[in-house]
């Protein structure tokens, strides 16, 4: 338990029994304040108050500043140094260079109506620890909510000591598969040095009177705050401290309040009470920085996330401006983050107010579009003595940027005050990633229990060269993980590959092993006198459908080109798309082969291939892309340069249509099977329907299972059948206004995308991709890289900012 002295427990009864208390009530004596204020904050603590042992402290540092956590509490202070010695001073009154002192300030989190503070009634974490200069605190499960808790320093200026910060960063995403809200709060019980009554003043101005800010008000939440050591203004070799809450990584507050540490320590989550205690003076100084509850759904990968500055920024004496570049990483369709934020933070240090700020971004001659902030941003006036404000745009990167040096030009002018800065910045805008698969078997046609080897070869630029490679489906596969597995095929499958990469780029291909088998071939010879030699030849066919072809020899099997074209009753019994079964055909030696005796002759079946050729030259078709056909080159009739052969089933195109719940299904059938066979050569195609419901929840890849609907061309809905996504050769979606207000899920989206990506079509019908009033289709405008457009999803009418060829 605590012990204390009888003197120290006598002062803390009197101070307790005063009705009003704060710095200015002892000035003479600040030591006896201290006392006084680290027992009131003790008696704040409601769960720890028995702890006689002092807690484990975990550092990091930069030189400037410093940070030190409890790690059973997961509370932090923090130090400073503007020299950059790490000759660390208090910039929170808890801070000690060498052990760490019971905190007063805190941290509280928000879950769905639940509490708590740091120190207090927050439970310990379960783990606290360092990852390189980060401390990070973590709680797995507080009322269904896994809280991550880090603290970082970052140096935010151009210059060593211009701005260097301590960042507080939570994240915040459901434990228990539930949906939640939640909040956050971060108190600061400001002390530079020695002076626990440390001046504030935000980006708006100084007024000595402790001050509330919402989100929601006119002003807005200021993006700056400062403390100062002794006064305002400050006077040189002065301590200053900055706070900031807009820019960089900090996530703007809905709330920011300042004022006097003793009325505040112990508020709670209400507004009201931090509303109760603005509009005042005070001594002993502290912030608050405050985030409503955000909800966060039940997805894994949903969260919401907070974060503020607090450091030290010197006072330059001068009107500067600051500006990093941001930095730029690739991935296979674009670069992150994209657009990309250009944050601006005006520092006035001189001693009199500027007025008419204006900032302005020239991005003339570069590939950078300004999408979102004002230009010029303009300020009524920025406060000296520190006075600061932040400039936010929104750059995008163009495609044309990629793999370029972009340069562009910030201006920071005052007319009225003689202020004239500007200065050039350039960024390196990487290259995208870019990965290759390519898939091949031993054998793509085999009888069922056959064991092929798969194979597989990836080409790549950009990104690492750590890949994974994943087959679908696994089943009878060696090892799924391998370039190369073995495959155990037992019926027809389609092994789809997926080589990725670290930064989860993808390349896609595919190989179909098909399952058929000849067992056995025979022939007969007719007995009538009839002055014709006719022969029936038979064969069984076992396993999937196939093209069937018969050569004759009269030679004894040295050539197969003996004339064999008299035949009958060769329907369903030779050509495309043969079913499994015994079959049988009629061969009228006597007219092929004048004169030759039938027991002479060998004839031979052949699966898959064959005559089943339609010639034609390869003009038009050498340069794209596309399905259901084989090029052979050279022509076999010698005399063009290549020929098409129609794949065996191939002839009608599976058309997959994706319509949203509750609207017209035979809307799109009808037409498309009114107008398919106008054209010459006459199309055939084959609609099954699904609705966008159960798209989303079934569809995760091509290799996912859909129950569809068969629609003929009566307009007839058949029974549902379960059908492999990648059977089909297109998928569409529509049709209705605004779709229904129905988006792909992220998980559908990148099913549609692989999809693509196997050389399959895709037709995205009236308002699928964009916005119309009301609704907007995030998911349906991400699929830019297979759909060649590019939009804005704003809540009005679709702007399409680029359409171009893939």
């Amino acid at each position: 338990m605590w012990k204390l002295s009888i003197s120290a427990f006598l002062l803390f009864a009197a101070v307790w029994a005063s009705p009003v208390l704060n710095y200015s009530d002892i000035p003479e004596d600040p030591s006896a304040y201290a006392e006084w204020k680290a027992e009131y904050a003790r008696s704040l603590r409601t769960d720890r108050v028995s702890m006689t042992t002092s807690p484990m402290e975990i550092r990091t540092n930069n030189g400037y500043v410093e940070a030190v956590v409890d790690n059973t509490t997961g509370e932090f202070d923090e130090g400073g140094d503007p020299t950059g010695s790490g000759s660390y001073v208090k910039l929170t009154y808890s801070y000690y260079t060498s052990f760490y002192s019971s905190g007063t300030e805190w941290v509280m989190y928000y879950v769905d109506g639940f509490t708590a503070k740091t120190a207090s009634d927050l439970p310990a974490p379960d783990a606290c620890y360092s990852s390189g200069d980060t401390i990070i605190t973590i709680w797995n499960n507080w009322h269904g909510v896994y809280i991550r808790q880090e603290i970082r320093p970052v140096s935010l200026g151009s210059t060593p000591g211009a701005s260097e910060q301590i960042l507080f960063r939570a994240v915040m995403k459901s434990a228990d598969g539930a949906s939640h809200d939640c909040g956050c709060i971060v108190y600061y019980d400001t002390m530079l040095r020695d002076h626990d009554d440390a001046r504030i003043s935000t980006a708006f101005g100084y007024t000595g009177i402790s001050q509330i800010f919402f989100a929601t008000d006119s002003l807005g939440i200021p993006p700056i705050w400062h403390a100062y050591e002794i006064s305002f203004p400050p006077s040189p070799g002065d301590l200053v401290a900055t706070g900031i809450l807009r820019g960089w990584e900090a996530e703007p507050p809905d709330v920011f309040w300042y004022g006097g540490w003793f009325s505040s320590v112990g508020n709670g989550w209400d507004d009201s009470d931090w509303i109760a205690d603005a509009g005042g003076t005070f001594g002993d100084s502290a912030t608050m920085v405050k985030w409503y509850p955000r909800t966060v759904t039940s997805a894994s990968t949903d969260s919401v996330v907070f974060g503020t500055y607090y450091g030290i920024g010197v006072v330059e004496g001068d009107f500067v401006f600051d500006h990093t570049p941001p930095e730029l990483v690739s991935t296979c369709t674009d670069v992150h983050p994209n657009p990309m934020p250009l944050t601006v933070q005006i520092s006035n240090g001189l001693l009199e107010t500027v007025d008419n700020v204006y900032a302005f971004l020239d991005l003339t001659g570069t590939d950078l579009t300004l999408v979102s902030g004002d230009n010029p941003v303009s300020f009524d006036s920025i406060a000296g003595f520190g006075g600061s404000q932040i400039v936010e745009w929104d750059v995008q990167v163009n495609s044309d940027a990629f793999g370029t040096t972009q340069c562009y030009t910030i201006t920071v002018v005052s007319t009225e005050d003689s202020i004239y800065l500007a200065d050039t910045f350039c960024i390196d805008i990487p290259e995208l990633i870019s990965i290759s698969t390519s898939t091949w078997a031993d054998s793509v046609v085999v009888s069922p229990g056959s064991e092929v080897q798969l194979h597989s070869s990836v080409d790549w630029t950009g990104g690492t060269d750590i890949l994974t490679y994943s087959w679908e489906p696994a089943a009878g596969l060696s090892d799924p993980s391998s370039p190369n597995p073995i495959a155990t095929v037992e019926t027809t499958t389609t092994y789809i590959l997926t080589v990725a990469d670290t930064t989860d780029c993808v390349g896609i291909d595919s190989v179909t092993i098909h399952m058929q088998r000849l067992d056995s071939v025979w022939f007969s010879e007719e007995t009538d006198c009839d002055g014709q030699n006719i022969v029936q030849i038979c064969y069984i066919l076992r396993g999937d459908p196939g093209e069937i072809s018969v050569t004759a020899s009269t030679d004894g099997g040295t050539s197969w080109d003996a004339p064999i074209v008299s035949l009958e009753n060769t329907d369903g019994n030779l050509g495309e798309a043969i079913s499994a079964g015994t079959h049988c055909f009629d061969w009228t030696i006597s007219e092929d082969i004048p004169e030759y005796e039938s027991d002479s002759a060998q004839v031979s079946i052949q699966l898959g291939g064959g005559d089943s050729l339609r010639l034609t030259t390869a003009a038009d078709f050498s340069d794209g892309e596309f399905t259901h056909i084989d090029i052979i080159s050279p022509d076999p009739d010698g005399e063009d340069d290549g020929a098409l052969g129609i794949q065996a089933g191939s002839d009608t195109i599976m058309v997959l249509q994706v319509y949203p719940d509750g609207h017209c299904t035979d809307c799109v059938s009808d037409a498309i099977y009114t107008y398919m066979r106008d054209g010459d050569p006459p199309l055939n195609l084959k609609i099954y329907l699904i609705p966008i419901s159960e798209f989303n929840t079934m569809a995760v890849s091509p290799a996912s299972t859909l129950s569809v609907q068969y629609i003929d061309e009566t307009g007839t809905m058949h029974s549902p059948e379960d059908i492999v996504f990648s059977d089909f050769d297109v998928i569409m979606f529509g049709v209705a206004d605004s779709y229904g207000s129905n988006d792909l899920t992220p998980a559908s989206a990148d099913a549609v995308r692989t999809f693509c990506q196997l050389g399959k079509g895709l037709v995205l019908m009236h308002d699928t991709a964009g916005c119309s009033p009301g609704v907007c289709m995030p998911n349906f405008c991400s699929l830019t890289d297979i759909s060649g457009i590019s939009c804005i999803t704003a809540l009005s009418w679709t702007l399409f900012t680029n359409v171009y060829r893939v």
